[in-house]
């Protein structure tokens, strides 16, 4: 797919990408929310602080705002981003400037060959990433204590090293406990001439462990195999376990 000289190719892309926008001619009209809501308003305090954590060199948005801009005049747009935050979250909307996004396409590969070999890119206005991070924080302060230690998304000071530090310290703590199951163990022994003492002392060893570590091992699940190297085939004696 060539876009040299293609004056229609960013219409026909727009279509593409845009082509489960269904547009309806009424707006949808949502409840406000109760008065005994307890989301509280947005500070003016809080508000400064967000605006100054803005990164100053991220670039412009939709509405032609700069990170940059929200950032060095944070003092002065506070109290007004402040005024407009809660006034939406009273009403329930959004105003429609904030919702807007422009959508870039990105080629995933060299040789395009469709439409599906871009990837859409939204770039949305940055004031409301703030807001967003305003409804979030109050979401996180609102979770109840009462959380299993396991549930770690959407919680303060968590990430993707607490839930493997987790799952690491859960796999060898149920050993501790009576009654538990293991499957795929696997017990390999190497038989000297007709001599299995070291075979049968491996698969002992298992039985000891298991035993020790308060796991059940199922003999009747338990299969054995011999490879045999020998010309001659001889017969050998089954191992037994505890179970």
């Amino acid at each position: 797919m060539s876009s040299v000289g293609n004056a229609s190719l960013a219409d026909e892309l727009n279509f593409f990408f845009a082509r489960y926008d269904v547009k309806t001619a009424e707006t949808d009209t949502l409840t406000p929310p109760s008065s005994n809501s307890h989301f509280s308003t947005v500070q003016e305090h809080e508000m400064r602080r967000v605006l100054k954590a803005v990164f100053p060199r991220k670039g412009a948005s939709p509405d032609g705002v700069s990170g940059r801009v929200l950032k060095e005049c944070a003092d002065q747009l506070s109290e007004v981003f402040m005024k407009i935050f809660n006034l939406s979250l009273s009403k329930s909307i959004i105003p429609p400037c904030l919702k807007s996004a422009t959508i870039i396409t990105l080629p995933k590969k060299t040789a395009i060959s469709s439409f599906n070999d871009y990837c859409p890119v939204a770039l949305t206005p940055v004031i409301i990433k703030l807001f967003e991070r305003q409804v979030l924080q109050h979401i996180k302060a609102s979770l109840p204590f009462t959380f299993r230690p396991h549930q770690l998304a959407s919680r303060a000071n968590r990430s993707t090293d607490d839930a493997i530090s987790t799952a690491l310290h859960t796999a060898p703590s149920h050993l501790e406990h009576q009654g538990k199951f293991v499957d795929n163990t696997t017990v390999v022994g190497l038989i000297l001439g007709e001599d299995e003492t070291a075979c049968r002392d491996e698969v002992q060893g298992l039985a000891r462990w298991c035993s020790k570590n308060n796991l059940i091992l199922n003999s009747s699940k338990t299969k054995e195999l011999i490879i045999d190297f020998r010309k001659q085939t001889l017969t050998h004696s089954t191992s037994k376990g505890t179970g």
